[in-house]
């Protein structure tokens, strides 16, 4: 946060003129009305807001509602909370307060209080019932607290209030997916995308939605405008070098594979999976070194060290294969059915072949 200004002090007061940057403000904070009443500030879009005021022992409603949102917009929700909180309780000043309870229920959600972000949303509510905003992020307390079937109704009042209110459409599509609702998720996710075409979140969920349809063709074109509108997103590359993978796809697959890599080359899982498409293209030596940096970066790999250990036994490494699958063993989570599934291979290909190096039973 960057604070510049002009002092001058009289014998009466001290006047201070303030210049806080921002950048990227919090767009569902709307309008917030000056102390003076003169004219609405913009929180959404503010690039530079000039507050000047006469320091007379408590902050302005309006600079609290300011200084809230630059913290909301920096990660600061606990900051956020506070400032708009003590703004809530300044009486005496015009400002919005449908806003301000809408603010703290966002902050909330933030940090995970859903139950005291509905209090706010419904006193949101009761002030202002046309607020679409406060709709809308109920519906996300809601879902957040496993009532979807609510959080959906929500959703369709937000929309209601406001019908091209394109966030509300992408977050009860992705309701409507968590209900197994795919037809009505789809239908929602593209509703939004025909108001909103620049959301690399919304081309994200419904790439998502087609890779769990098998519409593999379908989630590699949406998953390509998300990277498309954001290069450097290594989580977009890996979805669709896996919607690449079950498409038969490999070497495209590899490829953002190795892109992804490039950008985030600590990750341990993007070597496995990289591994996993070098043993589909034939290349058992490149899989191989990839899950030895798979394990180099995590040495509690699981999964890494169950691949491995069928890998060396497909390769004649015996000993590696025996290693890796006692470490396997002894790492798995036995309540986990892929990781199951993994040991019942093991066992079939591993258990027994590997002579004196066998695996040992647990």
């Amino acid at each position: 946060m960057i604070v510049w200004g002009d002092f001058d002090k009289t014998s009466s007061a001290a006047v201070v003129t303030v210049n806080i940057d921002l950048v990227g403000a919090m767009a569902s904070s709307q309008s917030l009305i000056s102390k003076d009443g003169d004219a609405p500030i913009d929180a959404s879009g503010f690039d530079h807001y000039r507050i000047q005021q006469q320091l007379s022992g408590k902050v302005s409603i309006t600079a609290l509602a300011v200084f809230g949102t630059y913290r909301y917009s920096h990660g600061d929700f606990s900051g956020a909370l506070m400032a708009w909180r003590e703004a809530l309780g300044n009486e005496g000043e015009r400002l919005n307060h449908a806003v301000l309870h809408g603010l703290c229920g966002t902050a909330l959600n933030e940090l995970g209080d859903y139950n005291s972000a509905l209090e706010h949303f419904d006193e949101a509510l009761r002030a202002d019932p046309m607020f679409a905003e406060a709709r809308n992020n109920r519906g996300v307390s809601l879902r957040r607290l496993g009532r979807v079937p609510e959080a959906i109704s929500e959703f369709s009042a937000a929309i209601q209030l406001r019908p091209r209110y394109a966030l509300a459409y992408a977050n009860r599509g992705y309701a409507h997916k968590v209900e197994e609702e795919y037809d009505a998720a789809m239908k929602d996710y593209s509703a939004a995308l025909a108001l909103v075409a620049d959301d690399p979140r919304i081309w994200m969920n419904r790439a998502v939605l087609n890779e769990t349809l098998d519409r593999f063709d379908e989630a590699i074109a949406d998953f390509s405008v998300v990277i498309s509108l954001r290069p450097a997103d290594a989580q977009a590359l890996r979805l669709r070098a896996v919607a690449y993978r079950r498409a038969g796809q490999i070497q495209q697959a590899i490829k953002d594979y190795s892109a992804a890599i490039r950008l985030a080359p600590l990750q341990p899982d993007l070597y496995q999976n990289r591994a996993i498409a070098q043993l589909a293209a034939g290349e058992p030596e490149k899989a191989r070194r990839d899950l030895n940096e798979a394990i180099n970066l995590k040495p509690s790999y699981v999964l890494a060290y169950a691949n491995r250990a069928l890998l060396c036994q497909r390769m004649g490494d015996f000993v590696c294969a025996a290693d890796d699958a006692n470490r396997f063993i002894s790492l798995m989570d036995r309540t986990d059915q892929v990781q199951l599934q993994l040991l019942h291979e093991i066992e079939l290909r591993v258990l027994g072949i590997c002579g004196s190096h066998a695996v040992r039973r647990r």
